[in-house]
């Protein structure tokens, strides 16, 4: 089994330089994380991620299932809160202003609830409402 190596805070921000380090960092431990683009990415959700304060999908967890046509972000968002709740995992770093990509919160939603609406055949997604 491998060492697991404790560094001084000094030493983390020779490594660190920036928001595109830590994103790498978070990914090479196994996090499975919405797009680097997606605006929920930011310093204070990585750090909480590899510190363990919030939950992230990891790769190992990770389950795919084919959703052609996904509803819109607010739905997904909706149900992937009440999933998270149902399992008591923190993702205090999502909400209605910073929220995931489209597919990595379908690929969530696949891992957690693989029988969700949304993937079923017959699954038709609302129609989009433009806004105002």
């Amino acid at each position: 089994m491998a060492q697991e190596i404790k560094m001084t805070s000094a030493a983390f921000s020779d490594y660190v330089r920036g928001i595109d380090d830590l994103y790498f960092l978070t990914t090479k431990n196994g996090f499975y994380l919405p797009k680097k683009s997606s605006s929920a990415i930011n310093e204070n959700m990585l750090v909480n991620v590899l510190q363990g304060n919030y939950w992230c999908l990891r790769y190992d967890d990770l389950r795919m299932r084919p959703c052609p046509k996904a509803p819109t972000k607010e739905v997904l968002n909706e149900k992937l809160q009440k999933l998270c709740h149902n399992f008591n995992l923190n993702i205090g770093w999502i909400d209605e202003k910073t929220m995931p990509d489209k597919e990595w919160m379908v690929a969530v939603i696949a891992t957690l609830n693989p029988q969700d609406e949304i993937f079923r055949k017959d699954y038709v997604a609302p129609p989009v409402r433009k806004r105002l």
